[in-house]
């Protein structure tokens, strides 16, 4: 196969990934998104009167059925066009449109870069919630269900929207409407 075969589109894909996600992680906006997620998790798992143990998977549920799940959306919006418009905020998009990397590789190098963003942010939901059983006196912490549920069934869904909120910062032209819609 020519240069730009399948193992060299790869290679590309991971290398856009790699960049993004180190433009994402070292921004000056990442560490207090970290941290208000770890906070909002733990905020959500107080409250309600329960006199129970803070079970593993009563915690997940109130993360889950609070504010965290609409939170987790808005990150992934704000994200996405972070990662989409940033060639073209700088004014460089011409330039990276002459390079020898196809636009699909570099889309999905960045889609990549946000799912893992996304994972991120759930390892912060994860931890306000075992900071909370701490807290509450419950040492039994179950990090398979954590992930079961916040890195698979949470992760895939946010994983869906993530793909349609790039499709529509592609599509549209404005950065502030596609973060809207």
């Amino acid at each position: 196969s020519g240069s730009l075969g399948f193992q060299t589109m790869v290679r590309q894909r991971l290398a856009v990934a790699r960049n993004s996600l180190a433009e994402v992680v070292l921004s000056w906006t990442f560490a207090p998104v970290f941290v208000i997620g770890v906070l909002m998790s733990l905020m959500m798992t107080y409250g309600g009167g329960n006199s129970t143990w803070p079970l593993t998977i009563l915690v997940i549920e109130r993360i889950m059925l609070g504010i965290v799940t609409p939170v987790s959306y808005l990150v992934m919006s704000v994200y996405a066009g972070e990662l989409v418009w940033k060639d073209r905020e700088v004014r460089v998009a011409d330039i990276a449109d002459a390079t020898a990397v196809p636009d699909g590789v570099a889309l999905l190098g960045r889609y990549i870069a946000l799912i893992i963003v996304l994972a991120m942010f759930s390892v912060a939901l994860m931890l306000g919630g075992l900071l909370h059983q701490a807290i509450e006196g419950y040492y039994r912490f179950e990090l398979s269900l954590y992930f079961r549920i916040l890195h698979g069934l949470n992760l895939i869904d946010l994983a869906l929207f993530a793909e349609l909120a790039m499709t529509i910062h592609v599509i549209l032209n404005h950065k502030y409407l596609a973060h809207v819609l």
